[in-house]
């Protein structure tokens, strides 16, 4: 399974009632407003755990490419394992006792989706494939942990005061810097995520997704906004 990044801008509501419910994360995540249908089924909840992408994939697919896929998504729902059940059943659970998330739309921001490219952004920005002090450390990694384990630890937030600094620091930085700062070889040899760092475009595509990175931030700083940021 792939590992990406993704981030949201949010309201200072939001973030006192997410600490307040960490439960909502993974609606906060999906961008539900209280619009949606609750899961009905096992399957519909595992379905709304997916990441953002997985689920923009689903709703562009060929109907017999997605109902192949929906099958198969019922044979693992067969084979799964006791914890992932639980997950599934707790997503349900919640769901029910809250009715819908009932999110106000106006206090979720917009989403930027790094993809597979957050590792090497981060690591050309840091220079460490590892966790890094702020403010860099935290455009990608950083922040406060709220709410459950997605998969690859759980969700996290970080305040404006946060946001402006990372904004700060990433200003100083353009897109060409860092593009110059790209080295497949050193790349590979970190064992920066998802490796092959020598194919052709890789140095375009960590260029263009830092772009939209700073551009976030940036606008993100001007609105006084919260960054929730999360792996899945």
């Amino acid at each position: 399974m792939s590992m990406q990044a993704g981030l949201r801008r949010i309201t200072p509501a939001l973030a006192e009632r997410l600490a307040a419910e960490p439960a909502l994360v993974r609606a906060v995540i999906a961008g539900r407003t209280g619009d949606e249908p609750l899961p009905a089924t096992d399957l519909d909840a595992f379905l709304s755990l997916l990441p953002s992408h997985m689920r923009l994939m689903l709703d562009e697919m060929a109907p017999d490419m997605l109902a192949a896929y929906m099958a198969e998504a019922e044979r693992m729902l067969a084979d799964m394992p006791p914890a992932l059940h639980e997950q599934i059943a707790a997503a349900r659970r919640t769901d029910a006792r809250k009715g819908k998330a009932s999110l106000d739309p106006g206090d979720l921001g917009s989403e930027l989706s790094l993809e597979k490219a957050w590792h090497g952004v981060h690591r050309l920005l840091c220079g460490t494939p590892d966790e890094a002090p702020p403010p860099l450390g935290d455009a990608v990694l950083g922040g406060d942990a709220v709410g459950e384990d997605l998969g690859y630890g759980p969700a996290r937030v970080l305040d404006p005061a946060r946001v402006a600094a990372v904004a700060a620091a990433l200003r100083a930085i353009s897109v060409d810097e860092i593009a110059g700062r790209f080295d497949a070889v050193r790349l590979d040899a970190d064992g920066v995520y998802p490796a092959g760092w020598a194919e052709q475009g890789r140095r375009e595509w960590l260029r263009d997704e830092y772009s939209r990175l700073r551009t976030f931030y940036l606008e993100a700083a001007t609105e006084g906004s919260w960054v929730l940021l999360w792996l899945e």
